[in-house]
Formats: structure tokens, C-alpha cells, sequence
């Protein structure tokens, strides 16, 4: 049969808008709002005409963030800093419905808003000639103000009712990470190696918008979605890196191991 087909445009003004501050040599300070957006569109794995043909709407974020970078003892320490929110509205998801010859598909909706805050900061120390130790930090707050997208009836294979997700995680969005890395650099008379080694660290994150248990009106809904399934939940990771790279000159032009 003939493919269906559906028309839509979407169109936003995005701006930015920033004040810096250096009240020395060595300090700037600064704050900055900005709007971002996701244009709307066609969901590509929807299975129905009525689906495929449907447009979702497109997905706005207002940023705000405010930071510092800092030049210490004699530039040795680099410091810098930044704390952040990001306000989202008519927020994309994917989710599942009935429909198709495989009885199920997925579609892009609007689902609700969503407030992600945050704080991120860094630091370079060089304490010696040729030795660099690097450190980071990202705390993040995430969560959904609300979110309420159609799932089948439980217990039903064709009737959907809406669902309250707003329970649930955020996915990649660990509350907490960072690393401490090292870097130091041999200078030879043929060239510099360069040895590194890093930890990272970072915490529980979901992968993956799912149902946990259930609660609410399990009929006509709003079901309520008490967080993700734990099964998408991706355990603490500590990650441990080392490389030995060697830089040396090869007929005039740059080369390395």
C-alpha cells in the first residue's frame, strides 16, 4: 500500500545572552542563559498510518549557568568551575504502543518537562617541570516534573491507558562522577615520553526508560511507574587507564608510539 504521509514545520528563536567579569589578571567570572531546541518530526518506527502520519512537537531547553576560571600561584593551579540548571518542556521519549504486524511500535511523543541541575569543576596542578596531575568532579540532580505517555493496559494486549513516569530516573545521568589523573613527560635527546595514568569513578545510572512496579489506577490509569526496572540499572564503575606514548620527529614531520 501506499506509504502514508504527513506535513508539519516547526521553527524557534534561540538566543544567548552572557556577561563575563575579570576582576584580576588571574580571574574571570561569568553567567549566561541560553534556549535550546529540538526541532519536531516524524517518529521513523512507527508501524500505522495513523503514527507514522502524526507529527511530534518539538522539545525547548532554557540553560542557565554561572562559573569562575581561576589562575593560581603562579598559574601552576588551574581552577575552574561552573554550577548549572537546564529547564526542559515538551520533552521527546520514545515509547511503546500497540500496532503493526508485530503488535507492537514505537513512537516520539511529548511527554512532559523535565529540570536537570548540576555543578562541575576541574583542576590542573603542575607542581614540577613536565609533571601535570588533573582532577574532576560532576554532580548532577536530575528528575522529571512530569511525564505521562500511553503503555498497554496491564494484563491487555491492545488497550492502552496512560502511564505516570515521573517516578522514574533519568537515564546517563549518574549522580556523581570523577577522576584524578596523572601526566608526566621524559624529554630525551631524541624526543619525550610521556607517561599517564588516571582513575574514574562513577556512580549508578539507568539506561533506559522501563517499568518498575506499579501502582494506581491499573485500569483506566494514570498508572503510577514506581522508578525503572531495575534490570537497565547500570552498577558504580571505577575505570583504571595507563598508556606509555613516546613523541619523536620521523623526516621532518611529527610522529609518535
Amino acid at each position: 500500500g501506499r506509504f502514508p504521509a504527513g506535513n508539519a514545520s516547526f521553527s524557534k528563536f534561540t538566543p544567548k545572552v552572557g556577561v563575563d567579569f575579570k576582576p584580576s589578571d588571574d580571574a574571570l567570572l561569568y553567567a549566561s542563559w541560553s534556549r535550546g531546541y529540538r526541532s519536531g518530526g516524524f517518529s521513523p518506527r512507527a508501524a500505522t498510518a495513523a503514527t507514522a502520519s502524526t507529527a511530534f512537537g518539538p522539545e525547548t531547553v532554557d540553560s542557565y549557568e554561572i562559573g569562575g576560571k581561576f589562575d593560581l600561584f603562579d598559574r601552576k593551579l588551574q581552577v575552574n568551575v561552573a554550577g548549572f540548571i537546564s529547564d526542559y518542556k515538551d520533552l521527546q521519549q520514545n515509547t511503546t504502543i500497540p500496532g503493526g504486524p508485530t503488535g507492537n511500535q514505537t513512537i516520539t511523543s511529548n511527554v512532559g518537562s523535565a529540570d536537570i541541575k548540576g555543578i562541575e569543576a576541574d583542576l590542573t596542578y603542575r607542581p614540577i617541570e613536565n609533571l601535570k596531575l588533573t582532577a574532576t568532579v560532576g554532580i548532577l540532580d536530575s528528575k522529571f516534573k512530569d511525564f505521562i505517555a500511553s503503555n498497554l493496559q496491564p494484563g491487555s494486549t491492545t488497550v492502552t491507558i496512560p502511564y505516570d513516569y515521573s517516578r522514574n530516573n533519568m537515564i546517563y545521568s549518574p549522580e556523581f562522577s570523577g577522576s584524578l589523573s596523572a601526566e608526566y613527560t621524559y624529554p630525551t635527546s631524541w624526543g619525550d615520553v610521556v607517561g599517564t595514568v588516571g582513575v574514574r569513578h562513577i556512580s549508578p545510572y539507568d539506561q533506559q526508560i522501563s517499568l518498575g512496579a506499579l501502582s494506581g489506577d491499573l485500569v483506566n490509569g494514570p498508572v503510577i511507574v514506581d522508578g525503572n526496572d531495575a534490570r537497565v540499572r547500570t552498577k558504580t564503575q571505577d575505570l583504571l587507564d595507563a598508556s606509555l606514548t613516546t613523541n619523536f620527529t620521523l623526516n621532518g614531520g611529527e610522529a609518535y608510539v
